[in-house]
């Protein structure tokens, strides 16, 4: 039986126009939604984005209804998981209430996740094994199978599909790595401070919460931030005095009550006055 999808964001690298349009069809035939698609640059922009989309669509007000769905696709940076299947990298997904994520397994685009809790395991899937047992359960025509495995565009032929197929109850075969358990805790790495966003404006969105800029500049030696630790702290932008020095706020984005840390400048651009960009660690 058919869900009901009340949200579908889609964070890619493949976002010039062919692409966009063939994934906003492709999204509105299989869930009668039209998504919103942001084109992403690196490994942590994607996973700040997750966060951030996580929060838009569950901490808000309104009837508990419908599924929302975040899909993301970014060519894998890191070696390690290159060739892990015969097409390209797996994919994998996670739950958090009633929003899916399904994404590229990418381990350091899962670190916020993990930091915040978000979830306590990924699940890898095998997309051979899968599209055989959808077409086995009448959800996918044996003519598409081979094609879908084979593609080179499996964001766009794959995973959209097997959105739908999990909040339809598609229990697939997959592979469990848990985030925490002790075994492999080393799967998925720790958030290092760094920059994992810089917002039109020039703010510097950081993976860094309020709690840690603290410590940080309570020992600011041993903080590991450099010049960074040092910046004054405001509580927001508003506060910040405009005199063209840069300093720390507390951000909007983050989960819940726990907000990411930015470098701002009242009036400037904090990430061309220390040449930061999307991915750059802080120490």
């Amino acid at each position: 039986m058919a869900q009901k999808v009340t949200s579908v964001a889609i964070f890619t690298d493949c976002d010039d126009k062919n692409a966009r349009f063939r994934q906003s069809l492709r999204i509105q035939q299989l869930f009668g939604v039209t998504p919103i698609i942001t084109g992403i640059t690196s490994d942590s922009e994607a996973g700040f984005h997750i966060v951030d989309a996580l929060d838009a669509t569950l901490n808000v007000e309104g009837p508990d209804e419908g599924y929302s769905i975040i899909l993301v696709n970014i060519a894998p940076r890191d070696g390690e998981v290159r060739g892990r299947e015969l097409n390209g990298t797996h994919f994998c997904y996670f739950w958090v209430g009633r929003a899916l994520v399904a994404l590229t397994f990418n381990k350091s685009m899962l670190a916020l996740a993990k930091k915040l809790s978000l979830t306590d395991r990924i699940l890898a899937v095998d997309i051979p094994e899968v599209t055989k047992q959808a077409v086995r359960h009448g959800l996918l025509e044996e003519r598409f199978r081979q094609y879908i495995c084979e593609t080179q565009f499996r964001s766009f032929e794959f995973l959209p599909r097997l959105a739908r197929w999990l909040v339809n109850g598609l229990n697939p075969i997959e592979y469990t790595f848990f985030l925490k358990n002790v075994f492999i805790e080393d799967l998925v790495p720790d958030a290092r401070p760094s920059v994992a966003y810089v917002d039109r404006f020039g703010n510097v969105k950081t993976t860094l919460l309020l709690d840690e800029l603290k410590t940080a500049r309570s020992n600011v030696s041993g903080s590991g931030l450099g010049r960074y630790a040092c910046l004054p702290f405001y509580p927001r932008l508003s506060n910040v005095p405009d005199d063209g020095k840069p300093a720390w706020v507390v951000g909007s984005s983050g989960f819940g009550e726990r907000r990411f840390c930015e470098i701002v400048i009242n009036g400037g651009r904090a990430s061309e006055y220390f040449g930061l960009k999307a991915g750059q660690p802080l120490c």
